[in-house]
């Protein structure tokens, strides 16, 4: 068993390569909701939409902004227990 651990010791592990390329996805899909849910957020304060829509899309920046620190509290998680 240790010959065989050492044998693969210095091979580069392929699905780390694609973890790498998904979390760069991640990271940049995760920068789109953020831009996007301050834009909005923002465009709220000159909207001519009834207060219901002002309401409900509120609720729906709420909802990405605890979506997103979320997802950066686990993938924080991930990245230190990844990285030990």
């Amino acid at each position: 068993m240790i010959h065989f651990q050492s044998r693969f010791q210095d091979e580069a592990d392929p699905y780390q390569a694609d973890l790498a390329e998904q979390d760069v996805l991640l990271e940049e899909a995760l920068i789109h909701i953020r831009r996007l849910t301050h834009q909005l957020a923002r465009a709220l304060d000159y909207s001519a939409l009834p207060p219901e829509a002002i309401n409900k899309a509120e609720s729906i920046c709420h909802v990405a902004s605890r979506f997103v620190n979320q997802f950066d509290d686990v993938n924080d998680i991930v990245s230190d227990d990844f990285h030990q």
